[in-house]
Formats: structure tokens, C-alpha cells, sequence
């Protein structure tokens, strides 16, 4: 038995799909005081929005601020189901005398802001910061301050997520 259906409908009977503009944006930010980028060069690695990974060594010309710089980066994709972290690693520089300095306040920490924006009739403003602490604040003594920026190297702070399908976020890397 075949059936064929035929449906039929006016123009004005179809509903309207509205356009929808959809932008996750992840922002990382990064602190760093003046007084430890005496002793290290931070390096960034990120994923960007073409699934490309990259290393950025942030640089003097690079920071924004006066004692305590920041440097940001911000990764967009017009779709769902996206995920992205970065990772900042320092290296100590060499030829610097620890001797010389005296007590000081290292700042430093890298922060994710993970924002979902869409335009038209499903308006949604998500967003999420990852993590929702100050900057990391130490006093270090300038006796100290060898193995501080010693251990500070051999470690890393990676932050971002993921988003689902339905604009969910379903992780969260806050890892230190």
C-alpha cells in the first residue's frame, strides 16, 4: 500500500525562526606584580577558537596596569559544545641576583571567564568565573626568595570548562 501525503500551507502559516547570534567566549586573565616579573616570564598555552595550540610568552610590551600587570586573551566560537583551558607556567630568568632584593608581596593568578551570549528570542547571558578567589598573595623573604621562585617554576595553574549542547557548563579546570 503507498501513500503519499502532501502537506500544504501558507506562507504566513510557518512560524518564524528567528535569527539567533550565538558567541562563547572564554577570557583568560592573567596578574602578575611588578616585583615577581623581576624574576619570571609567565608563559600562557591555549587552545584558540581553530583548535590550534599555542604558547604565548607574555613580555614586557605586553602587560596592561602599573603595579600589578595583567595580561588577557580571550577565545571566541559562535557554537555549543566547546571546551578550553589554559595553562601558565613560569620561567625563572637568568642572570637576576636574588641577594640584592628585600622583602616583597608576589601576586599572581590566572583567571577564566566563561560568558554564553545569544541574540534574538533566546536571550541568555551565562557566565562563569573560574576561580572566584583574589590573586594569590605571598610575602616572601628575601632569604626565601630563591627557592619561592624555584618552586613557583616548577608548577602551573591551568584554568577553564566546557559547555554542553545545551549551553550548560559541565566542567570546570581549576587546577593548581
Amino acid at each position: 500500500m503507498n501513500r503519499n501525503f502532501q502537506i500544504l500551507a501558507d506562507e504566513s502559516d510557518i512560524p518564524e525562526i528567528p535569527d539567533h547570534k550565538l558567541d562563547v567566549e572564554f577570557s583568560y586573565e592573567l596578574v602578575c606584580s611588578d616585583a615577581l616579573l623581576k624574576y619570571v616570564t609567565p608563559e600562557v598555552t591555549f587552545t584558540d577558537a581553530k583548535g590550534v595550540q599555542r604558547t604565548v610568552s607574555v613580555e614586557s610590551g605586553m602587560w596592561e596596569g602599573n603595579e600589578h600587570k595583567t595580561w588577557k586573551q580571550i577565545i571566541h566560537y559562535d557554537s555549543l559544545n566547546v571546551s578550553n583551558t589554559a595553562t601558565v607556567k613560569y620561567v625563572s630568568k637568568s642572570g637576576v641576583a636574588y641577594q640584592d632584593e628585600s622583602d616583597f608581596e608576589s601576586v599572581h593568578n590566572l583567571t577564566c571567564l566563561i560568558t554564553i551570549k545569544e541574540d534574538g528570542d533566546g536571550r541568555r547571558n551565562n557566565h562563569t568565573i573560574i576561580p572566584e578567589t583574589p590573586p594569590i598573595k605571598t610575602t616572601v623573604k628575601a632569604d626565601a626568595l630563591e627557592n619561592f621562585i624555584n618552586r613557583l617554576c616548577n608548577s602551573s595553574l591551568t584554568r577553564g570548562g566546557a559547555i554542553d549542547m545545551k549551553g550548560e557548563i559541565t566542567k570546570i579546570e581549576n587546577e593548581k
